[in-house]
């Protein structure tokens, strides 16, 4: 079995049998390759195409310099299915894609490798809301829950004892990183249109992603602090979330830049509460 690299680019084009030219592969090329199998099979017979958009240490929104599918480049791959589609029929036009793989490793725990825990838990709410954006996309998996443990039968002080993946919420023994509350209230504010005095409007956007699907009557408060001061005070109305998996966004005004966060009040009595993490937004 032949086990060198190829990139997703290529390797999606290659098994729809269509050529660089994007065109369907004929005569010897297309023998090579066993394209007579969708003829003798059919064209590919599935409900969503599955994709790991890794992007290491890059940020969401940035596109990739070599060939490759990530989040700063995701529509491109349902535009080629469909290219692909259109050419060759060897699958369906429109196929909805599953990102059935996605994290970022943190560097603590692992030495060598991985991007600070702060910086993970905005790279997941920020790719959380490219993915909100894109409506050919209809899920996405965190990977992992908690970090693997490292390969105990190497020298600790190696690369090979890393190895295993941290890209966990959790670490290896259970405690929680700052990933851990932000993907269960993600919150993203980005400022909108300057004001010329040093504020402006800043939207919002967010999930009540720990709630169960289809909750009713939920509301959360947008807090904002100045930059420079210590105080949060709410900003706006509460802001009804109707969505049945808990999105809700806003548009709001500020006369500074400053901080932004996301409370969450629930029945009880005492009321239990959920706080997003801070979100800073400068004008």
């Amino acid at each position: 079995t032949d086990r060198s690299g190829m990139s997703p680019v290529e390797f999606i084009r290659e098994m729809m049998c269509v050529a660089p030219n994007g065109k369907r592969y004929k005569g010897k090329q297309a023998t090579a390759r066993k394209c007579d199998m969708f003829k003798k099979l059919g064209p590919i017979k599935a409900s969503a195409f599955a994709h790991h958009p890794y992007s290491r240490g890059a940020a969401p929104n940035e596109v990739p310099t070599t060939s490759g599918y990530t989040l700063g480049n995701i529509s491109a791959l349902g535009q080629a299915l469909d290219r692909y589609a259109n050419a060759t029929k060897n699958i369906a036009s429109g196929m909805p894609v599953l990102l059935s793989e996605l994290g970022y490793e943190t560097k603590p725990p692992d030495p060598y490798a991985g991007i600070a825990p702060d910086l993970q838990a905005q790279y997941l709410n920020e790719g959380d809301f490219i993915l909100y954006k894109n409506p050919r996309i209809f899920g996405n998996s965190q990977f992992l829950l908690r970090d693997a443990e490292p390969v105990k039968s190497e020298d600790p002080s190696s690369r090979r004892y890393w190895f295993t993946y941290q890209s966990g919420l959790f670490d290896a023994v259970g405690q929680p990183k700052p990933a851990a509350s932000a993907y269960a209230l993600p919150l993203v504010a980005s400022a909108g249109t300057p004001d010329g005095l040093g504020g402006g409007t800043v939207n919002v956007w967010g999930q009540l992603r720990f709630r169960p699907n289809g909750t009713q009557g939920d509301t959360v408060q947008v807090q904002f602090r100045p930059q420079g001061a210590t105080d949060w005070e709410n900003n706006g109305d509460p802001i009804p979330v109707t969505n049945g998996v808990g999105y809700f966004t806003a548009g709001l005004t500020v006369p500074v830049s400053g901080a932004f966060r996301a409370v969450w009040t629930g029945p009880g009595d005492p009321p239990s509460s959920f706080m997003s993490r801070e979100v800073m937004v400068q004008f």
